[in-house]
């Protein structure tokens, strides 16, 4: 059986115009590079000083924690972009990897925001009756749920990340992955 090139195209990764095959490493990209670790360096002295400054004083431990988590997320990205830079060929791997850490941060960042709300509770129902109640006070609310909605639903957001990325990491390794399209297909949701 034998196909025509029309069925070729179709089950075969579209690739995007003026993408080579071969990846040239010149001057410019010793400079980015150079630049690269030097932004690297710099994000993680930052990121070091403002994490050792909230665990020198760590008396609210319960937003700390998250604050710490937050923090350090530039951290992970700048790591990412310099493990990415360093070898192209690892990089769709390690990429994706900043998208499940933003998911994660993303989760620190709505406890801390509850924690803030509704500084004595622990993270448990006290916690949703202290918002519902404060919510009741400041105006009115038909649905006295909402608290709950919201944590099942920012909660969904790192699971789900963590299904994409094993999904696109295992159809990257298989060599059916493909960046450049939209299709279910070549593992792009």
């Amino acid at each position: 059986m034998s196909y025509s090139d029309n069925d070729r195209r179709e089950y075969t990764c579209p690739t995007v115009p003026g993408q080579h095959t071969e990846y040239a490493r010149g001057s410019e990209y010793n400079l980015i590079f150079a630049v690269t670790i030097g932004c690297m360096a710099l994000t993680l002295l930052i990121s070091l000083i403002l994490i050792l400054q909230h665990f020198r004083r760590y008396r609210v431990p319960k937003e700390q924690r998250q604050i710490v988590k937050i923090v350090f997320t530039p951290v992970v990205f700048s790591i990412i972009a310099v493990a990415a830079m360093s070898d192209y060929y690892i990089a769709p791997y390690v990429v994706p990897l900043a998208e499940l850490y933003a998911a994660f941060s993303l989760a620190a960042l709505f406890l801390l925001y509850m924690q803030f709300a509704a500084p004595g509770a622990n993270f448990g129902k006290d916690m949703f009756a202290a918002l519902v109640m404060a919510t009741v006070k400041n105006r009115k609310r038909d649905r006295a749920d909402w608290p709950m909605g919201t944590w099942i639903a920012v909660f969904q957001l790192p699971v789900a990340e963590a299904v994409a990325y094993t999904i696109e990491s295992v159809t990257e390794a298989r060599g059916t992955f493909c960046a450049s399209s939209m299709r279910p297909r070549f593992g792009n949701f």
